[in-house]
């Protein structure tokens, strides 16, 4: 399906390509094939089982995606959920994040909600972490306690990182802080290096 405008009000099915200037789903769609857009709106739910191109995703809700993610801007609140790798300029999200292998983007913005948020590698330039105090959330996601939520990864590698209530094997960076609730194995340095005492830290060492 090629178009300008794909809205969904309510519920809809694409078993193809869909490539369109801009898509709104206010509800929930299902998408078998490739996804291309400059600008993609989810107000609901969205499961695709293709690649998603987009310059610009604002996420009010919850998306799945079996394949990449390739985008500009990734933004909002809920839940996300990536088999494979995400490559974007910047994701600055609310709620919930998994991501299969990697995260690569210029600016990460996480605010952990709902439930544990798991990426297996991460990689930036600025990167930041923490627990978010919001309560205004959807319905459907209330489900998740809020205090259980926490970062769990593999490596996490940028110029700048600042993390909060993350598990993680290795931590790499330039400047790194490292605040409450955290456990990392290795942390590597740079410049600097921050610990909050309500955090471990098996080893830190400069590089």
């Amino acid at each position: 399906m090629h178009c300008v405008q794909w809205k969904v009000f309510g519920t809809a099915d694409a078993n193809g390509f869909v490539k369109a200037k801009s898509i709104d789903i206010i509800g929930q769609a299902n998408m078998r094939g490739n996804v291309e857009t400059e600008t993609m709106k989810i107000f609901g739910e969205a499961d695709i089982h293709g690649h998603v191109t987009t310059n610009d995703l604002n996420l009010r809700g919850a998306v799945h995606i079996k394949e990449h993610l390739v985008g500009g801007h990734i933004h909002g609140y809920g839940e996300l959920k990536i088999e494979k790798d995400c490559e974007a300029d910047s994701i600055s999200l609310k709620g919930a994040v998994t991501i299969g292998k990697t995260l690569n983007a210029e600016k990460v913005n996480l605010y952990l909600h709902f439930e544990d948020s798991r990426i297996a590698e991460i990689g930036g330039e600025i990167i930041r972490v923490t627990k978010s105090k919001a309560l205004n959330v959807l319905n459907f996601l209330k489900r998740f306690r809020y205090d259980s939520a926490k970062l769990v990864a593999e490596s996490i590698e940028g110029d700048e990182i600042y993390l909060e209530y993350t598990k993680a094997k290795v931590v790499r960076g330039k400047e790194v802080t490292i605040g409450p609730g955290c456990e990392i194995d290795i942390v590597e340095y740079q410049t600097s290096f921050q610990q909050d005492e309500k955090s471990k830290v098996i080893e830190s060492k400069k590089v």
